[in-house]
């Protein structure tokens, strides 16, 4: 189109940013600003020792206190060189496994993802491995059934709520259920409690088995049964 003599390009629709857009990025700018000086005093109290808060720290970063009282942070802080280390070993080991065969490279990842949550769970992998395989067996038994969306939902909602009760079950024993053979795995704990994120795998197991059963109903037309 000519406007003015000159030749105006109109915007392609998906360069259009929408009113919702700005409006959520003006936001967050605005909480981050004021949340910034706000707390400019409280950082200054706290470096001058004018106020005692329970976790803070000097930090690395300009001597500026760091909250240490959240065990998750804490725990990320503690093993954070660690864990750069093994995303590069475990890139590494996972393209040598690609070069070698197909079934290497899923071998690899079942071994090293098994690995990963012995050393973050301890025993508490026997729980998270226990809840996969059920919810899984739900969804290969009952696939486009009825049955599959209700207990897939009935185990989970249990589970979590039970899990976060109970505080990981923390108070069984295998050596007690399954006998002395299985003594080892109450010797380590892991440096992660496993219910704390397992919400989150719930959700990814709810979600797997509903997408079956969705996908087997859309092939076969009825809801099952």
């Amino acid at each position: 189109a000519l406007v003015g003599g000159s030749i105006g390009v109109r915007p392609e629709p998906g360069m259009r940013v929408s009113a919702w857009t700005l409006a959520s990025i003006c936001l967050w700018g605005w909480l981050f600003w004021t949340s910034a000086l706000m707390h400019a005093d409280y950082r200054t109290d706290v470096k001058s020792r004018l106020m005692s808060v329970v976790g803070l720290r000097n930090g690395w970063l300009l001597n500026l206190p760091i909250d240490l009282s959240d065990h998750q942070w804490r725990m990320l802080r503690g093993f954070g060189g660690a864990l750069v280390g093994g995303m590069f070993v475990h890139v590494w080991l996972s393209s040598v496994a690609r070069r070698i065969h197909p079934a290497a490279h899923s071998l690899f990842y079942a071994i090293s993802n098994l690995g990963f949550l012995a050393f973050l769970h301890g025993k508490g992998t026997v729980w998270v491995l226990l809840v996969g395989g059920v919810v899984f067996a739900i969804g290969r038994v009952f696939k486009g059934s009825k049955w599959n969306p209700a207990l897939t939902w009935a185990l989970c909602i249990g589970v979590n709520c039970a899990s976060d009760y109970y505080r990981g079950f923390e108070g069984v024993l295998f050596r007690r259920t399954l006998g002395y053979s299985f003594a080892f795995l109450d010797r380590y704990g892991g440096v992660y409690g496993w219910q704390t994120q397992f919400n989150l795998s719930l959700l990814r197991y709810v979600s797997y088995n509903m997408e079956l059963y969705w996908a087997c109903n859309q092939t076969s037309g009825d809801g099952g049964g």
